[in-house]
């Protein structure tokens, strides 16, 4: 692992994220913010038909289940390191989406990042030496995860720590 001194003006920070996912709305929307979604089951309210997307971490995936209102294909399997769209087709209400949690990221996964804190794993980027990255309070989900970087290739223009929490392990 490398880490830069210096980090460019321009840079794009890159947040770390292990065992989560994110709801993004499409033609429907999904009340809540952040549209964070944690281990175990998630209520998520629907105030509008369409679809959204459920956008899982590396190695983590979800279901999700028909609640107050109807989604086609109920459970919808979200898979992990994917992107899976929604479609509600019955009244606005609720629906359940319940998370398996990963106990792992990678730090050469796209889908182990984010451009916010919390947010939608990318499904394009990894650090680079122009990357400032950080592991704070949304990173992990649960204790003893670990996050892997441990090929010489494994570059960031610097490392923050801030705010993390639980019992983490970087290898």
């Amino acid at each position: 692992m490398v880490v830069n001194d210096s980090v460019l003006a321009d840079s794009v920070n890159l947040y770390a994220i292990v065992g989560q996912g994110t709801i993004t709305n499409g033609t429907g929307t999904c009340t809540g913010s952040p549209k964070r979604l944690v281990p175990g089951a998630n209520t998520v309210t629907v105030t509008g038909l369409g679809t959204f997307t459920v956008t899982m971490c590396t190695g983590t995936s979800a279901s999700a289940a028909s609640g107050t209102t109807t989604i086609t294909g109920s459970p919808v399997s979200c898979p992990a390191a994917a992107a899976t769209s929604i479609t509600t087709t019955g009244v606005t209400g609720t629906i359940t989406i319940t998370v398996t949690y990963s106990s792992t990221g990678n730090w050469n996964s796209a889908y182990s990042w984010s451009s916010v804190s919390g947010g939608t794993p990318n499904n394009h980027v990894v650090p680079t030496s122009t990357n400032p990255v950080f592991f704070d309070a949304n990173t992990f989900t649960a204790g003893s995860q670990t996050f892997t970087a441990n090929n010489s290739s494994d570059v960031c223009a610097a490392m923050d720590w801030t705010g993390a929490t639980n019992t983490l392990h970087l290898q």
